[in-house]
C-alpha cells in the first residue's frame, strides 16, 4: 500500500479515531491499562515526524468531536436504544449520558458502547477493554522488539507455512503458490480435488475462494464472497482475475475431523482462533474461540468462546443460534494438542508478545493454518463480557 493510500484509508476516510482520546490520559496514577491506551495515542505513526503526527491527531480529533462522533452517537442510539431499554432495563437517558461520556470523554466509538455492553460497567473500567479502533497500532506497539523476520513470516502465509514445517510444527499443506499476474492453466487449477485459494498477504478470509470438486460428477464449483460459478471457463477467468491483483496461496479445502464435525454439525472446517502471549517468560494460551464458517464466503460467522483450562465451550453471543447455544459445556476434541501446538509455535517468535493463531482439526489431526500479529480483539471480549486487560494479557505488556 502506497503512502497516499495509507493516508487516505487510515486517516482521511477513517470514521473513528485511530486511538482513544480519554480525559484519564491527563491524570496521574491511573494504572497500567490507561497507560497502555495512552501509549497507543502517542506511539502511533512512529515513522512520521512529530509535526505530522500532530496534524493527524488534530484532524482526527476535531473531525470526531465536531462531526463524526455526533453522527455515530445518534445513529447508534436510534439502532440500539429501544432494544437495550426493553431487554436490559437501561433507560434512554442513561444510555445517552453513557454514549456522550464514551464518545467525547474517551473517544470510544458509540457502536462499541453497545458491542462491549459498557452500560454494565462503571466508567473507570471502560479502559480495561481493548478496542478495535486502536488496531493495528495496538499490536505493533505492544511488541516493541518486533523484528523484520517475524514480520515477514506473519505477513506472508507461504513463508510462514514453510518456516513452521521446517520446525516440525504441523501446518496446513501448501498445494501451490501463484505469483501476481501468473497465467494459471486448467491443469494447475483443476486437480481432481477441492481447494481453498487465498491471498498470500490477506487477512480475515478477504479474497478467499473455495473450489469445490464433486467426485461423482467430476464437476467443479467456485464460491467467492459474492457469487457461485459452475462453468470451467468462467471459474478459470475469475481465478485469473483475482491473481492479477495479488499473489495467491493454494491449499486443500479441509473438512472437520469426525469428532469436531459431530460437535459442529457440519463437515466444513471450523477454525479455532487461539491467542497466546508471553507471560512470565513462557508462551501461554489466554483466549480461544470456535468459529463456524458461513455457508457462503463473506457471510456471517458464528462464534463460541472456549474455556482454555478445560477446553469446553463456555459462552456464546446472545444473538447466537439455538444450535450454537446448545454446544455450551461440550468439549473441543484434541484441545490439549491445540494448546501445545500454539505454544510450540510461539516459542519461535520471541519478539512477538502476543499472536493470534488460526488452527484447524481435520482427519489427520491438529494443524496451524496461520499466525497473525494484528489479531481481532473484539470477539474475545464481547462473547464472554470481560475486558481483556483484566486477564493475564496485561502481564504480557509489562
Amino acid at each position: 500500500m502506497s503512502r497516499w493510500q495509507t493516508l487516505k484509508w487510515q486517516v482521511l476516510l477513517r470514521r473513528v479515531p485511530h486511538c482513544l482520546l480519554s480525559w484519564r490520559f491527563l491524570l496521574p496514577g491511573q494504572g497500567q491499562a490507561v497507560a497502555l491506551h495512552r501509549k497507543v495515542l502517542f506511539g502511533a505513526w512512529p515513522k512520521l515526524p512529530r509535526w505530522q503526527w500532530g496534524v493527524i491527531f488534530l484532524y482526527s480529533t476535531l473531525l470526531w468531536w465536531l462531526f463524526r462522533g455526533w453522527f455515530m452517537l445518534v445513529r447508534s442510539l436510534k439502532r440500539q436504544g429501544r432494544r437495550i431499554s426493553e431487554s436490559e432495563g437501561v433507560g434512554m437517558g442513561r444510555q445517552l449520558a453513557g454514549l456522550l461520556l464514551a464518545t467525547f470523554a474517551h473517544g470510544i466509538a458509540p457502536r462499541d458502547y453497545y458491542r462491549y455492553s459498557l452500560y454494565r460497567f462503571p466508567e473507570r473500567r471502560w479502559l480495561h477493554f481493548v478496542y478495535e479502533q486502536e488496531l493495528p497500532h495496538w499490536h505493533w506497539l505492544m511488541s516493541p522488539q518486533l523484528g523484520a523476520e517475524s514480520i515477514r513470516l506473519m505477513t506472508d502465509k507461504h513463508a510462514f507455512a514453510e518456516a513452521m514445517v521446517g520446525q516440525s510444527i504441523a501446518t496446513v499443506e501448501t498445494v501451490a503458490k501463484w505469483p501476481q499476474g501468473e497465467d494459471v492453466s486448467d491443469q494447475q487449477l483443476f486437480r481432481g480435488r477441492s481447494l481453498f485459494l487465498k491471498p498470500v498477504c490477506g487477512s480475515r478470509a478477504q479474497g478467499g475462494m473455495k473450489l469445490i470438486y464433486l467426485t461423482g460428477d467430476e464437476k467443479y464449483t467456485l464460491q467467492t464472497s459474492d457469487q457461485t460459478i459452475g462453468a470451467r471457463a468462467e471459474i478459470l477467468a475469475s481465478v485469473q482475475s483475482a491473481i492479477s491483483t495479488s499473489d495467491y496461496l493454494v491449499q486443500p479445502l479441509l473438512n472437520n475431523a469426525p469428532e469436531l464435525a459431530q460437535l459442529c454439525g457440519s463437515d466444513s472446517a471450523a477454525t479455532l482462533r487461539v491467542i497466546s502471549a508471553w507471560v512470565d517468560g513462557e508462551p501461554t494460551v489466554l483466549f480461544a474461540n470456535l468459529e463456524l464458517p458461513p455457508k457462503q464466503l463473506g457471510g456471517q460467522v458464528q462464534m463460541a468462546a472456549i474455556d482454555v483450562d478445560s477446553g469446553c465451550i463456555s459462552a456464546v453471543h446472545a444473538s447466537a443460534t439455538e444450535a450454537l447455544k446448545e454446544m455450551i459445556g461440550r468439549s473441543i476434541p484434541q484441545w490439549s494438542e491445540v494448546m501445545d501446538l500454539c505454544i510450540r509455535a510461539h516459542h519461535h517468535f520471541e519478539d512477538l508478545n502476543t499472536i493470534g493463531w488460526d488452527v484447524v482439526i481435520d482427519e489427520n489431526g491438529v494443524k496451524l493454518l496461520e499466525g497473525n500479529i494484528n489479531w481481532g480483539v473484539a470477539a474475545h471480549q464481547i462473547i464472554v463480557g470481560k475486558p481483556a486487560l483484566k486477564s493475564e494479557l496485561i502481564q504480557a505488556y509489562r
